[in-house]
């Protein structure tokens, strides 16, 4: 053998290979990672600006708002005047007596709607702080490693955010900032009934092109397998539908099945026209849930 030769070294290769496989591995999780972190941090930075943003117009309304629980000095002031002119015009009437101030209905009814939207304004803003935390930590210290122990590291913190559901936690944390705008639609109608009914009427717009939009993206997201209009809420409100609403249809359509075979054996009957309509109700359901798990399977591999 000559010695300008290299031996054969078994034990070599293999590490080599088993090295490439480690990087191979460590490039393909990289790129699939970054692609989620970013849209973790994207959503979670969104909510804090516009939580912060929201927080401060709310905080403004809330200072005025806390004065219809407080009784105006102003009123006392006058309260106390008039009874003194009365008491000059005659004298047979008796001394002032301070009534207990009671705040109006209303007042409190604006006060609360407000103060719990500006509370779910907060919470959202906390969680998504720590969900930021959590997101940071899940992609910390990886390159101080070797290959094959940041592929392990890796594998089983993805393992953690799979079992803990850490992707639908930071998918629901909006819903805290939706309900929390509500609130403050609501409270700002109950407030603007006691000013004019103009103001009302704006703020009842408001509300009712707001609930309508979100409404109908939510609806066709649960619906329709091939409408954008995906949110927590759409997912939810699907899983409602072909979950419970399958039952519920099929349950029906059995009893329809029933009384069509018991009743009368014409197809065209009402009884077996209604039947068939549920089943056709019932199988375009179980052909969208059907698809709707098949699409999330093609997205998640």
């Amino acid at each position: 053998m000559s010695a300008g030769r290299r031996r054969y070294d078994p034990s070599s290769i293999k590490a080599r290979t088993e090295s490439s496989i480690w990087d191979v591995y460590n490039n393909i999780s990289d790129i699939r990672d970054d692609d989620l972190i970013k849209d973790w941090n994207d959503s979670l930075n969104f909510l804090l600006i516009f939580a912060a943003i929201f927080a401060a117009v709310l905080t403004a309304l809330i200072v005025e708002s806390m004065k219809l629980l407080q009784q105006d000095p102003q009123d006392a002031s006058n309260a106390i005047l008039i009874h003194i002119s009365a008491q000059l015009a005659n004298n047979t009437i008796s001394a002032y007596q301070e009534t207990t101030f009671e705040a109006p209905r209303y007042a409190v009814i604006v006060n609360i709607l407000l103060f719990s939207s500006l509370c779910c304004s907060l919470a959202a803003a906390l969680a998504g702080v720590i969900a930021l935390q959590w997101v940071n930590e899940y992609d910390a210290r990886l390159d101080t490693v070797d290959a094959q122990k940041q592929a392990l590291i890796r594998h089983f913190r993805f393992l953690g955010v799979e079992t803990w559901k850490m992707g639908g936690i930071i998918a629901i944390l909006p819903l805290l900032l939706h309900a929390s705008v509500f609130l403050f639609f609501a409270g700002l109608i109950g407030w603007a009934r006691n000013l004019h009914d103009a103001v009302t009427q704006i703020c009842v717009i408001g509300l009712i092109i707001t609930s309508s939009f979100y409404a109908f993206t939510v609806i066709l997201g649960a619906l329709l397998g091939n409408a954008p209009f995906r949110s927590p809420m759409a997912r939810a409100l699907r899983f409602l539908l072909f979950g419970v609403g399958t039952q519920v249809i099929g349950v029906t359509s059995n009893l329809f099945y029933y009384l069509s075979q018991h009743y009368a054996r014409n197809e065209h009957t009402t009884i077996s026209r209604l039947y068939n309509k549920i089943r056709r109700i019932r199988n375009t359901i179980v052909t969208g849930l059907y698809m709707s798990r098949l699409e999330n399977r093609i997205t998640e591999d």
